[in-house]
Formats: structure tokens, sequence, C-alpha cells
């Protein structure tokens, strides 16, 4: 599930103005598919597991919406754990 939404989250960020090309500090090699599916995967994780660390955040509205609807479907998954 979790490389679901890493997939997901950096197929998003492959649009102009999107959390990839404005995380340079985070992602040095933005050219690197493997470094930007890791950084997708480790948001994937902390916003499934956690409500995230805010260093790799959205910059668009659907951003925000995806983000949501990982937050409602971590907190549902984990509530029946």
């Amino acid at each position: 599930m979790l490389h679901v939404f890493a997939c997901c989250w950096v197929n998003i960020g492959r649009e102009p103005n999107s959390w990839v090309t404005t995380r340079a500090a985070i992602i040095p090699d933005r050219e690197s598919d493997w470094t930007v599916y890791e950084a997708g995967l480790y948001w994937a994780c902390t916003v499934f597991a956690t409500v995230g660390y805010g260093d790799i955040t959205g910059n668009k509205t659907q951003d925000y919406i995806f983000t949501m609807a990982v937050y409602v479907l971590g907190d549902e998954v984990q509530e029946d754990v």
C-alpha cells in the first residue's frame, strides 16, 4: 500500500512547480527516478503512519487533497489494528 501511495505522490510531483522541484535541499538529484521514489516512499511512510514531519509538503490543491486522503486512510487502517 505504501508503494502505491509513494508512486502516486511521485506522479503528482512530476508536474511543474510541484513538491519535487521546490524541495531541492531534500531531493538534491531530482533527475534520478530512484531518489525521487525514495523521497516519495519516505513521505508515504510518515503520512500514513503518523501525521507527517512537514519536510516534504505539497504546493498545489491536488497535493493537499491527496495528502488528506492518505491521512484519512492511514487513520482508518490504524484504527483496525
